[in-house]
């Protein structure tokens, strides 16, 4: 195998990892609770063995918005607009994830 096809499967399962954020609002909403919900359940065992918290893992101070929105600008929408140069195909995920930036921008 070629490294540029490893690239092309690198990015892809990368692409799949991060992709709830570009589904259809209702659905990335549902997908959005499940994993607070996971990271909390991290900080909550991390508290009790008196670990370091990471922020958004604290339930005692929820920034879902904060933390949603600062995913989308630093990680999501830049991978995804790269993707998107490479596959042009996938370009209309990026108008999904901008329209769910958008639900957070507006709360």
């Amino acid at each position: 195998i070629n490294a540029e096809y490893m690239g092309v499967l690198s990015m892809a399962l990368k692409l799949a990892n991060v992709s709830n954020c570009a589904r259809p609002t209702a659905m990335y909403l549902k997908w959005v609770n499940c994993l607070v919900e996971e990271f909390y359940c991290q900080g909550d065992i991390c508290r009790q063995l008196q670990m370091p918290v990471f922020p958004f893992q604290d339930r005692l101070h929820p920034q879902v918005r904060r933390d949603q929105l600062a995913f989308m600008n630093g990680t999501a929408i830049p991978f995804f607009a790269q993707v998107a140069e490479v596959l042009p195909d996938v370009q209309w995920l990026l108008g999904t994830l901008k329209q769910n930036k958008e639900h957070w921008q507006e709360m």
